[in-house]
């Protein structure tokens, strides 16, 4: 069990953690109803701070950048699962019909095009085929909302990572154009 100030530990300032997590609470509602906006305003309130608050913006990315992880990994079990189920039950691999690759393509493939690729590999009653699209469309479904919040997650990413990316540019080119002070020559050079 952990000790209180170890469950306390965070990496960040603690205005910098408070910030946090109040963007991941928008992160969170960002992805239950599928709109970024309030996320993308909070972002958008933190550049406009002089200056910006990059820890804070470098510390969100890295947050969106575990939870993208997370959501590509629970829409590849779902895959996953209704593979295994169906190869337990039915016997039939589908790993060929829906491979790995294609992951951001499984929540659009038709129940019918399930049914065609079974069909020359095991006969399928009636029964069989009913319950064979019911599982397979409610896969699907959860697999479209999953692939929704991905898209989701790596827009609002790449918007965090391109801001890092130009605040980071343009702090380098004003470090140019600032004076240079000579240092004196304080020894010999060999």
């Amino acid at each position: 069990m952990l000790e209180p100030q170890e469950q306390d530990y965070s990496p960040y300032e603690p205005e910098v953690e408070d910030l946090r997590q109040v963007a991941l609470v928008l992160l969170d509602h960002c992805l239950t109803d599928g709109v970024p906006d309030d996320l993308l305003d909070f972002i958008d309130d933190q550049l406009a701070q002089q200056p910006p608050n990059l820890p804070l913006l470098h510390a969100l990315a890295g947050d969106i950048h575990h939870r993208l992880i997370g959501l590509r990994a629970d829409l590849f079990n779902v895959r996953d699962q209704f593979l295994r189920q169906v190869l337990t039950e039915f016997k039939v691999d589908l790993s060929p019909f829906v491979p790995p690759q294609a992951l951001h393509e499984y929540h659009a493939v038709p129940s019918s095009a399930l049914i065609d690729f079974i069909r020359p590999q095991r006969r399928l009653t009636l029964a069989e085929r009913k319950m064979l699209r019911q599982a397979f469309e409610a896969s699907t479904r959860l697999a479209h909302q999953l692939n929704e919040d991905v898209l989701l997650a790596e827009d609002v990413l790449l918007y965090v990572v391109d801001w890092l990316d130009g605040l980071s540019i343009s702090a380098v080119r004003q470090g140019w154009f600032e004076p240079m002070i000579p240092r004196p020559i304080t020894g010999f050079i060999h």
